[in-house]
């Protein structure tokens, strides 16, 4: 008997199944609210569907794996290698090397119910036609054949205000212009507050762009790194220029033919939010090479096993984004800068910290400038730890007040963070740029103290 054949059989004893629970012969709706977009705004609109599941008994596993024709069409499928073997462990952890069939039947079983589902859903009825059977059978056939499996996924680009149409950046990941269905599957699939903060109609309407990676891998092979990817890239966004861009969470899809509330996944993406505060992020395709050469330089550090010594430095880079008040981005893009530039140093902290960063700097800044500015910050992130200040307590602070006065006389404190995040950007991206060609942080360090020692500041025009 050919696996078409069995798999009828099957098909046959699942919609008798059906029958059993809907006597009447008439098919569950779900009905659920979802949002319309579109170029003038959203709106939500009540959708019905048939809901195939509730066709079936509760303990449905149960029920299918009993049925006559199962464990011919289960054990046809596995032997003939059409459906992978799942992983499988055992209550401890330990990998089950050869299962049984009762140990793998029910999650295989439930596999060849979908094409019985999908035949449902397409013809709206509780008799679907062998032919129509047969058609979503071979649809998920070639599905379970193919030796990949096939995802994309996307993040919503928040503030980004762009030109661009699309553009392709490196191994299956591009930017796109957000569609009105990307919308609409992200908001049904965060709706009821999924996330702490979740997006709003509102978020999502105003969204542009979307970063999209389109990816395959071998089944039951480790998974790419999308997420670690797709950071390095928002992190290459966020050095290349300022702008309060981020993003709050990340929706894959499966790209394989199940219905498509089982193939929508997702869930918050950490470190890359992005608060209320900055201005928009505008970018042009013309600036994208210079991204793209930024992201290529962390992608090397990621494979020589570099990126582990920038790793404290990008994540409170990118979480200072995130934060609702100044002072705590203060504090974040601060550790940033210890985080590099006082690699393994225990005394003369704020010396070596704007010493270092000061020469790190010197062939685009004033190093005078950046030596005070760093020694600024430092001060100021020090009375925000130890002393509980906030930036509006810096007038009444004279200390405080006087440093402020040394470096820029028209400086008002709350303009701080934004000068804090400028010189953090541009240490990291120099950091970036001296490791693919040294050693490690440690080694770079050693050189600026070399440089230090043979070198004085020659004043330059302030940036």
């Amino acid at each position: 008997m050919t696996l078409e054949n069995q798999f009828l059989s099957f098909a046959h004893d699942v919609v008798g199944l059906m029958h059993e629970e809907c006597p009447d012969g008439v098919l569950p709706m779900l009905k659920r609210r979802k949002m319309k977009f579109s170029s003038d705004g959203w709106d939500e609109v009540e959708e019905g569907e048939v809901n195939p599941w509730a066709t079936l008994p509760d303990d449905s596993a149960k029920h299918i794996t009993e049925l006559d024709a199962t464990k011919e069409c289960v054990l046809a499928h596995v032997e003939s290698g059409v459906i992978t073997m799942p992983n499988m462990s055992s209550n401890d952890g330990q990998p089950i090397l050869k299962p049984t069939y009762e140990q793998y039947s029910p999650s295989i079983s439930r596999e060849l119910t979908f094409p019985v589902l999908h035949a449902v859903i397409q013809e709206k009825s509780l008799q679907p036609s062998d032919k129509q059977i047969l058609e979503s059978y071979r649809l998920y056939h070639d599905s379970w054949a193919d030796t990949h499996t096939h995802q994309h996924m996307y993040v919503p680009l928040l503030n980004m205000g762009s030109d661009l149409d699309q553009y392709d950046i490196d191994d299956g990941l591009s930017i796109e212009h957000m569609s009105a269905d990307h919308k609409a599957d992200a908001h049904w699939l965060f709706r009821g507050g999924f996330l702490d903060d979740s997006p709003t109609p509102s978020d999502l309407h105003s969204c542009t762009h979307v970063l999209v990676w389109r990816y395959s891998h071998v089944k039951l092979s480790p998974s790419p790194k999308w997420e670690e990817y797709v950071g390095l890239l928002l992190s290459a966004f966020r050095l290349y220029r300022s702008g309060s861009l981020g993003s709050k969470y990340q929706v894959h899809d499966s790209l394989a033919p199940y219905p498509r509330t089982f193939g929508l996944g997702g869930g918050p993406l950490e470190n890359f939010w992005v608060s209320g505060h900055g201005k928009k992020y505008l970018i042009s395709e013309s600036d994208l090479p210079q991204v793209n050469k930024i992201y290529s330089n962390l992608r090397v550090l990621l494979q020589d096993d570099k990126l582990s010594d920038l790793r404290v430095a990008l994540r409170r880079f990118n979480q200072s984004y995130g934060r609702k008040l100044a002072e705590d981005r203060i504090i974040d893009l601060t550790i940033a800068l210890e985080s590099v530039l006082l690699w393994a140093v225990k005394n003369e902290l704020q010396y070596k910290l704007s010493n270092r960063g000061a020469m790190l700097l010197s062939g685009d800044r004033d190093p005078l400038v950046v030596r005070s500015l760093l020694q600024l910050l430092y001060t100021v992130r020090s009375a925000i730890v130890h002393e509980g200040v906030t930036l509006a307590d810096i007038p009444s602070q004279k200390s405080l007040k006087k440093a402020l006065r040394r470096f820029n006389d028209e400086l008002t404190p709350h303009q701080l963070p934004e000068y804090c995040e400028d010189v953090t950007r541009q240490v990291i991206l120099k950091y970036v740029e001296r490791l693919i060609h040294m050693e490690s942080i440690q080694n770079i360090n050693r050189q600026l103290d070399d440089e230090m020692l043979i070198n004085t500041y020659e004043p330059k025009n302030a940036d």
